[in-house]
């Protein structure tokens, strides 16, 4: 494998890494605390650890550099001494020994730390001597500026920090310190000593590993602790979220376990008490519904005697009205109108009725799709034309053999076909039929108002209408797409909507060919195009041109 290779592999792993990291911070509150704690530990512990080894480090310098300077001092001295004693009027080959000596001298009676002592005549001695080191591997750290500013400096002392040498090991901090001596000829000899602080970055290096250790332990602690922590808290309130979950999933006797004391405790037995007065309050809405149902039921029933008495009433006044005066004949007119609508209500709410109760049924039947939406633009011919909105049946001219219980399959497209004149506003209303070997489509489309965004989702409820303010002769009770929907699903269909505001409403209604069979969606023929756009993908069936 090549490096580059090698490289793209672990960039790839570690982003792997990061990522995976950062979901489980994003979805985990008890990572992401644990997290926080434990890099807010490490953070302050390397600043304690900085600020403490920033101390220790500046201690430890100035002790070692005053006693650098004290032993430097002394052994400046006692070179200076011996100097002033010696006999130096001999020849060159006893001053050299006397310079030696003296340099041997300071070495084995200087301070531990004391790397080297070199010995160099400077420009005015008269008497010349060999320069002299008891480290020779280290004069070069003696450079010309600080030879310089010795002989500069005249009897006084000169300092410079310096790193000693490396030696295949990190560089160790350490100190030249150089002065002139004066011996009793004219000239001077500079004198320097190299002091090592090697024992002292050890120690700063123990402080540092000591410190960076209990930051790391202390980080790791507080992340445990606090791991434990939010556990015991996290814990009690997982499964009250999850008894919360299963409770909205219809679960009414879950509970959570009542094992705390302190706030979550508290937490736990007010769940309990808002889980049974949930269950208390849905079983009072149950049983008003089921009181409901059975009072719709009921009047339902008990009005369709009185109601057939006045629907044959009405009628028999309804044939007769040519005999009345214009006032007589134009209220028996009205009165047919209102029946018929009231009949009609009626019919909705037994239906509606027959549904909750369970007693529906299919009757399938082979027969000719084409027939069917043939006969649903007979039955709403006159209120198109009321309404002033033509409606257009584009249909094979062939048979499209379907096998459904007609006359849901009738009643639902009504219903649509209705909805689609009372909201063309004058447009026309068209149906289209698409055909597959597993399905077929009814297509019942617009052009009129539209229906907005926030009441499309309302549509299929019951007795809810998209605008109760406007007098419609369609209009009843909001029951007849609740209907068509229920006639669908019973049918195992699927009834779809699209629609946009000015742009108007798109009904497809999507059966299996055998109403017996289980609709599979991905074979029908048209669909709507995935968005909220009036867009379907598919054909629909023409005649032959």
């Amino acid at each position: 494998m090549s490096s580059r290779t090698r490289h793209r592999v672990v960039s790839s792993a570690v982003g792997m890494f990061l990522r995976r990291l950062y979901r489980a911070v994003r979805s985990s509150l008890q990572i992401r605390m644990v997290l926080l704690a434990t890099v807010s530990a490490l953070l302050i512990g390397v600043v304690f650890m900085t600020a403490s080894l920033y101390s220790v480090r500046t201690s430890l310098l100035n002790q070692v550099l005053r006693q650098a300077q004290a032993d430097f001092a002394a052994e400046l001295t006692r070179a200076q001494g011996g100097l002033d004693s010696a006999d130096i009027t001999g020849d060159e080959g006893s001053y050299q020994k006397l310079v030696v000596n003296m340099a041997a001298n300071v070495q084995n009676e200087g301070a531990p730390n004391m790397v080297g002592v070199f010995i160099w005549p400077d420009d005015s001695t008269a008497r010349r001597f060999v320069p002299v080191s008891t480290a020779p591997g280290d004069s070069d750290l003696i450079t010309p500026e600080i030879r310089n500013a010795v002989v500069s400096n005249g009897n006084h002392s000169y300092s410079q920090m310096i790193n000693t040498a490396d030696k295949g090991q990190y560089p160790v901090p350490g100190i030249v310190m150089g002065s002139m001596l004066r011996p009793a000829t004219t000239g001077g000899i500079e004198f320097y000593a190299i002091y090592s602080f090697a024992d002292q970055q050890r120690s700063v290096l123990s402080v540092q590993m000591a410190l960076l250790a209990v930051s790391v332990v202390t980080s790791v602690v507080m992340g445990i602790i606090v791991f434990l922590a939010l556990h015991s808290v996290i814990r009690p309130v997982t499964k009250v979220a999850g008894a919360a979950k299963g409770l909205a999933q219809g679960e009414s006797d879950v509970r959570v376990t009542e094992d705390r004391t302190d706030e979550l405790g508290t937490l736990q037995r007010s769940f309990n008490v808002m889980a049974d007065s949930i269950n208390e309050k849905i079983g009072q809405l149950e049983e008003a519904e089921a009181y409901q149902r059975r009072f719709v039921s009921d009047v339902s029933h008990e009005l369709r005697t009185p109601v057939t008495t006045i629907r044959m009433a009405t009628d028999l006044l309804f044939k007769t009205r040519d005999d009345l005066d214009p006032s007589k004949r134009r209220t028996v007119e009205l009165l047919d109108k209102q029946v018929s609508r009231f009949a009609s209500m009626l019919e909705d709410l037994l239906e509606i009725s027959r549904y909750e109760a369970g007693q529906t049924s299919l009757n399938p039947d082979l027969c000719d799709a084409c027939d069917l939406v043939r006969n649903v633009v007979q039955q709403v011919a006159q209120i198109a034309r009321t309404k002033g909105v033509p409606v257009k049946a584009l249909l094979p001219d062939h048979k499209v053999m379907i096998t459904v219980d007609a006359s849901r399959c009738t009643s639902i497209l009504r219903n649509l076909v209705n909805n689609a004149i009372d909201f063309a506003e004058d447009g026309p209303v068209q149906l289209r039929l698409a055909v597959s070997e597993q399905a077929v489509v009814f297509s019942v489309r617009d052009w009129g108002t539209g229906i907005a965004p926030e009441d499309l989702t309302h549509i299929f409820e019951r007795f809810w209408r998209a605008d109760p303010s406007r007098s419609r002769l369609t209009g009843g009770t909001g029951l007849g797409l609740s209907i068509a929907l229920d006639n669908t699903n019973l049918m195992h269909g699927l009834l779809q909507v699209r629609s946009q505001v000015g742009q108007g409403t798109w009904f497809l209604l999507t059966l299996p060919r055998d109403v017996c069979e289980q609709l599979d969606q991905g074979s029908a023929p048209v669909r709507f195009q995935p968005g909220h756009g009036l867009d379907v993908e598919g054909f629909f069936e023409e005649a032959a041109s």
